[in-house]
């Protein structure tokens, strides 16, 4: 994935969740995030405001299968490339049409 796309839709596995923060500034507000996997990578995904209520309220959890849309990636401070969610975003947790088998599982990960 690049930096610098509007409109994205990925899904994958998450492999990791970290707590929300706060921050101060011109527009307050609070971040939070995770990373997901498939079978081409990991990648870090930033949930803005009102979509860091998902990781506090525990309904993205490890192990689960995520599809996130409407997302626009940026690089970040080292040159990976992260996706955000914004107020435009979409998370969905385990969609239906999604194969389980498409997605490495964590022992997998692990094993890599």
């Amino acid at each position: 994935m690049v930096p610098q796309l509007n409109d994205v839709t990925i899904a994958g596995r998450i492999i990791a969740t970290f707590p929300a923060r706060t921050f101060e500034g011109n527009k307050p507000g609070k971040f939070a995030s995770l990373i997901v996997a498939d079978k081409d990578g990991l990648l870090r995904v930033m949930l803005w405001n009102d979509k860091a209520e998902f990781i506090e309220s525990e309904l993205l959890k490890t192990g689960e299968i995520a599809r996130f849309s409407h997302a626009y990636t940026r690089e970040d401070r080292s040159g990976k490339t992260e996706l955000h969610l914004g107020d435009r975003s979409n998370i969905e947790i385990n969609p239906p049409d999604t194969k389980e088998d498409s997605y490495l599982l964590l022992k997998e990960l692990l094993l890599r």
